[in-house]
């Protein structure tokens, strides 16, 4: 007989909390993420479509 993939959890112990449910009870999380995300690749989209990376020869 094959083992299960999961231990059983001890009584009263409460499984872990999913990021989904941490972005649902926090929505000041959500915007910071969404604006560090911003911040990361605007800048780069815009460099990339106007061809202003510095290229060292």
């Amino acid at each position: 007989m094959t083992e299960p993939l999961e231990t059983p959890r001890p009584e009263g112990e409460e499984p872990p909390v999913s990021l989904r449910k941490i972005l649902q009870e926090n929505p000041f999380l959500v915007k910071m993420l969404v604006f560090f995300f911003l911040m990361l690749f605007v800048p780069l989209v815009l460099a990339w479509k106007f061809d202003l990376f510095l290229v060292a020869n």
